[in-house]
C-alpha cells in the first residue's frame, strides 16, 4: 500500500475499512508485522541456506556467458549466416 510506504498508517486504515470494514485492523495488524520482519533483515532471506544453489547457479551462468563471448556470436549470428 502506497499510504503505509510513506508511512501513513491512518491512511491505509482508512483504504481498508472502506474494502473490507470487517478485516480491516486484521489485515492492518498482518502488513505491519511482514513489514517489521523484513525491515528487519531484508538481506537475510536472500542470502539463506534455501536460495544458495540457485543464486549460484544464476551467477554462475551470467558469469560464463560473459567469459565465453556467446554473447558476440548470437548478436553477430544473423550477420554472418546471410
Amino acid at each position: 500500500m502506497v499510504a503505509l510506504k510513506r508511512g501513513d498508517v491512518a491512511g491505509a486504515k482508512a483504504v481498508l475499512n472502506e474494502i473490507e470494514p470487517a478485516a480491516a485492523d486484521a489485515t492492518l495488524a498482518s502488513i505491519l508485522a511482514s513489514r517489521d520482519r523484513a525491515e528487519a533483515n531484508p538481506t537475510k532471506a536472500f542470502f539463506s541456506a534455501h536460495y544458495r544453489w540457485p543464486i549460484l547457479l544464476a551467477f554462475l551462468l551470467a558469469f560464463f556467458n560473459q567469459v565465453s563471448g556467446i554473447n558476440a556470436v548470437i548478436y553477430y549470428a544473423p550477420r554472418i549466416s546471410a
